[in-house]
């Protein structure tokens, strides 16, 4: 099935404005050949992946160049981690789970 890259573009915009976050203002979309090429930057990686996987929801897409930086306030593009750090010196709570 072969689609417009202008039609693309449309579609994955329309996504995206759908999902209401304000980091999505800041990324560059350019469509050639069915191939979405991504750029800009985002607070997190979870915003980064959304981006990703509309793109490959849009029929006709043939394939994605992500190239979305993470950064923003006190991130500093390091990688996901878990929300807060585990400072192991505090006891566990009771009834908490514990994973060994």
């Amino acid at each position: 099935m072969l689609v417009a890259d202008d039609e693309i573009e449309e579609q994955l915009r329309a996504m995206l404005a759908v999902r209401h976050l304000p980091s999505f203002s800041r990324i560059s979309i350019r469509v050639v050949d069915a191939v979405v090429f991504l750029a800009g930057t985002v607070i997190t990686y979870f915003e980064r992946n959304v981006c990703e996987e509309c793109c490959r929801q849009i029929p006709g897409v043939s394939g994605v160049c992500n190239d979305i930086q993470v950064g923003g306030p006190g991130l500093r593009n390091r990688e996901p981690t878990a929300d807060k750090e585990v400072d192991e010196s505090k006891p566990i709570p009771p009834g908490a789970a514990v994973i060994p």
